[in-house]
């Protein structure tokens, strides 16, 4: 059966059809239970008790009788004649019909039988016969307990058939969202991979297989590109750098030369973020024991050495030794450079910029702040969106983009928010995890 629409319609209506027969059994067989239960010398009382009514006031007294007789409600009386007629006039069941027939048969071969026989004022003679009712097994809900009988039955039956009809439907589901949450993780590898099913459910996890790898293809594409693009244009920025180098030595040594020697440097720092951010985008394997505190020790040192011709300075603020984490060691370096570098850029001549270094045992923050203009609210979130630059800014937009591609493949997180007044500037928050100690 390839259809979920015609497995979900066939199961229920089997439950359907499964309740049903179980009920139409469990009646027939309460029913013919009571009928069993009439003991020898009841069937005698009951007999000599029609045969009163009949004898006293033929076929009306008969009538009246049958209607208080203590009978099951599965069960009434038949007084049928030489003819096998009733003589109520009703219509025979097939439990009746069979029992007249086998009296005649044994009539014939022995001249006597073993269905009671009742004789009425006139000295016609009747058969009494038991039998059931045209519906005994409507008649049989009206029992103590049958009822409630009926409805755990259903119940057990739908469950059961509605258990593994929802284990059907959902299996492929739980593979489907472990896949698609590691591919939100950046895992590009990621597929469900599984071709038994052939109905629409094994279909969709077909069809999510293909998006992930037309995603991955998008994915490498893009990445390759940025590689091959930012390679490209080293070469000719070396090449262009060492000319400068040349024309200045030869005494070219003019503002113009200047300029473009700041753009050629600023176009080699743009080339090697782009490289760092396809690095970050596609997810370095290294799973390396980082140290924090020597890492922004190293940090620091390079940007005060940086921040000395404007005077500007940067404090680390660690308190406590900061825990070692698991990470790529060179990415980590780049994240948290770029954020102190774009702090630097825009703190004021003779500023300072504090970064600032905790851990509770379960991650590790570091914020950074400025003493800046700040960033417009509108704008925070979009400091970390690949190319994005303010209005005043003059940097690349991709510094502060790359830190937060490799917070992300690191397991943390980043953020950006304006120190609060009368304080001036930004503040920039990395929160990374911090492996429990067996997992070194």
């Amino acid at each position: 059966m390839n259809s979920v629409f015609l497995l979900i319609f066939v199961s229920f209506w089997l439950v359907l059809v499964l309740v049903l027969a179980v009920t139409l059994r469990l009646s027939y067989r309460v029913a013919s239970e009571r009928a069993a239960q009439i003991s020898e010398f009841r069937r005698i009382d009951i007999v000599r008790s029609a045969e009163d009514a009949i004898i006293n006031d033929g076929a009306a007294g008969f009538e009246r009788w049958l209607k208080k007789a203590p009978l099951p409600p599965s069960q009434t009386i038949f007084l049928l004649d030489e003819d096998g007629r009733d003589i109520l006039g009703r219509e025979l069941p097939r439990a009746a019909r069979n029992g007249f027939r086998r009296h005649q048969q044994r009539m014939l071969r022995t001249g006597r039988t073993r269905v009671p026989v009742i004789v009425d004022a006139d000295g016609r003679r009747y058969l009494f016969v038991f039998g059931p009712i045209r519906a005994p097994m409507l008649g049989v809900l009206s029992l103590p307990r049958v009822v409630m009988a009926l409805f755990v039955a259903a119940l057990i039956i739908s469950a059961i058939v509605c258990f593994f009809l929802a284990r059907y439907l959902t299996a492929p589901l739980t593979p489907m969202m472990q896949t698609a949450r590691r591919l939100s993780e950046g895992d590009l590898d990621a597929r469900i991979g599984d071709r038994r099913r052939n109905d629409e459910l094994g279909a969709l996890s077909a069809q999510f297989d293909n998006m992930a790898d037309a995603l991955q293809q998008q994915m490498e594409s893009r990445q390759d590109l940025l590689r091959n693009v930012s390679h490209e244009l080293r070469s000719p920025l070396a090449r262009m750098m060492i000319a400068l180098e040349l024309a200045k030595q030869a005494g070219g040594e003019t503002p113009h030369l200047d300029r473009i020697e700041r753009e050629a440097e600023h176009m080699n720092e743009l080339t090697a973020q782009i490289l760092d951010l396809a690095r970050a985008q596609a997810g370095v394997q290294a799973d390396t024991p980082v140290d924090l505190s020597a890492l922004l020790d190293e940090i620091t040192e390079v940007a005060n050495f940086e921040g000395a011709p404007d005077q500007k300075r940067v404090v680390l603020d660690i308190g406590d030794q900061l825990p070692t984490i698991r990470g790529n060691t060179s990415l980590l370096r780049s994240a948290l450079d770029n954020i102190v570098r774009n702090a630097l850029r825009y703190s004021p001549e003779a500023g300072s910029v504090t970064v600032r270094a905790r851990s509770d045992g379960q991650q590790a923050t570091i914020a950074i702040s400025d003493n800046g203009p700040g960033v417009t609210p509108e704008n925070l979130e979009k400091l970390f969106v690949p190319f994005f630059k303010g209005a005043s800014s003059d940097g690349s937009g991709v510094g502060l983009a790359l830190s937060a591609q490799i917070a992300s493949w690191h397991g943390g997180s980043i953020r950006a928010e304006n120190n609060p007044a009368p304080m001036s500037g930004l503040t920039v928050t990395l929160t990374l995890p911090v492996p429990r100690s067996d997992e070194f």
